[in-house]
């Protein structure tokens, strides 16, 4: 399992309050989940310090997230938050645990087919699965060998790694698409990490361009590029089922 080195365990409880890209990654995740009919119990497959957890607790409040990192698991708990030690290979759940899972840039890091049928087994007929992962092997850089990633993913391969599970694919799209190009140039410079201070005024202005994003895609849009990629998937409740429950403008089973 690819899993970030303490320095960079270190920089991701530091930035992820504050820098641009989890802001605006968190604002897309709540309204997915509103907009999807999201509903708990819900799971956060490799859920860091928790922050995700946080920010949907007044929607979801019954949500428990698991996570391989002591350091972070030993933070989410002095801040209360409820995650728990596990292994997103091999979930310490019984089969049809939770009606809604997240899994956000976590598949990346770990066997990814062991990983998704593991939430296909935890998750109830009918439940909701998000997932959230880099784009575009070419994009590879020393930023994904210093956070531990094992792979970058096109659409194509997600979406086909979700459906071999047994999910419907209700939506995809890519994500961070405003700012695609100066994102592409900083990842392929080499930097050893994105993880670096921004003067404030800077920080604002990534993640208010960041969130142009976000409001296509609660309109239903499909962004033609980015370097992440956003999936919404469901677990039929027959075999033959799909697209349940959600808006029918968006439900896109038969094109991915």
């Amino acid at each position: 399992m690819g899993r970030m080195n303490p320095e960079m365990e270190a920089a991701h409880i530091v930035f992820e309050r504050e820098y641009w890209w989890f802001k605006s990654r968190r604002e897309l995740i709540k309204s997915l989940l509103l907009k999807f009919h999201f509903r708990g119990p819900l799971l956060d497959v490799g859920s860091g310090t928790g922050e995700n957890l946080e920010v949907i607790k007044d929607i979801i409040p019954h949500s428990i997230g698991v996570e391989l990192s002591d350091t972070m698991i030993k933070y989410a708990s002095r801040l209360k938050r409820n995650v728990i030690y596990g292994n997103a290979e091999s979930l310490p759940f019984e089969d049809s645990s939770f009606m809604s899972a997240m899994a956000l840039d976590i598949l990346e890091h770990v066997d990814d087919r062991r990983a998704i049928r593991e939430i296909w087994r935890v998750l109830k007929p009918g439940g909701k699965l998000l997932v959230t992962v880099p784009a575009f092997m070419w994009l590879w850089s020393a930023h994904d060998s210093v956070h531990g990633h094992k792979r970058r993913y096109s659409t194509i391969q997600i979406s086909n790694l979700i459906k071999e599970a047994g999910f419907n694919v209700i939506f995809l799209s890519y994500w961070n698409f405003v700012l695609f190009i100066p994102a592409a140039i900083q990842k392929k410079l080499g930097r050893s990490h994105s993880l670096v201070h921004l003067p404030k005024l800077l920080n604002n202005a990534l993640y208010s361009l960041s969130t142009i994003d976000n409001q296509l895609i609660i309109r239903g849009k499909r962004l033609p590029i980015g370097t992440s990629i956003v999936v919404i998937a469901q677990k039929p409740i027959k075999s033959e089922e799909t697209c349940h429950e959600v808006p029918t403008d968006i439900c896109d089973n038969s094109r991915t």
